[in-house]
């Protein structure tokens, strides 16, 4: 699309959806529509980065931020998610292992936790907990935060969320909107 101005925009869409936000913003708050739009995101699967990039992106827009605000929303949404997706994977591996160890390799099935949906021996419960918190701290560090609040806020909802809520590959919908909810919840409060 072109404007008056010679403009050529590559997202014929960019000002529907910014009004659609504004709109939203108005009914629900900027906070739980920003909330709504990141839950979203977690629906994407292996393109979640790209999906929380260009929501926060436009999210910052439509709220007044420059571009080079939204850009940096978006960035740090994007390594931030991608981070959190593959501390998931890589414990979802150990999972597979572990469970291949009790079936097949004698390995004793107590000395396993079931946590966030994985089987994990204590320490990977551990390690998995510290390695969102360092995600957490580093994030919030990247958007003008303090790097002990996002640290425990990461540390605490990965502890706690992943003693009680499913997690794993093929949540249904409504497991992942509880989950991110609870979450962000556990979260906020405790950050």
């Amino acid at each position: 699309r072109i404007d008056p101005s010679g403009y050529i925009s590559l997202n014929p869409f960019r000002g529907i959806s910014r009004s659609l936000i504004k709109f939203a913003t108005k009914i629900f708050g900027a906070e739980l529509t920003n909330i709504a739009g990141n839950i979203a995101s977690a629906f994407c699967g292996p393109a979640v980065a790209g999906c929380a990039a260009i929501w926060n992106y436009e999210f910052t827009r439509a709220m007044g931020g420059s571009s080079s605000q939204a850009f940096k929303a978006g960035a740090i949404a994007a390594v931030t998610a991608q981070a959190f997706r593959s501390i998931g994977e890589h414990f979802a591996a150990a999972n597979v292992q572990n469970v291949d160890d009790v079936v097949f390799g004698g390995a004793q099935f107590g000395d396993y936790i079931d946590f966030g949906g994985n089987l994990l021996t204590k320490g990977q419960v551990v390690a998995q907990i510290v390695a969102h918190a360092w995600v957490g701290g580093i994030a919030s560090v990247a958007s003008g935060g303090k790097f002990g609040h996002g640290f425990v806020s990461a540390g605490v909802t990965k502890g706690a969320g992943g003693a009680f809520l499913p997690g794993g590959a093929g949540l249904s919908a409504t497991q992942i909107a509880k989950g991110t909810v609870v979450s962000s919840i556990i979260g906020g409060t405790v950050s």
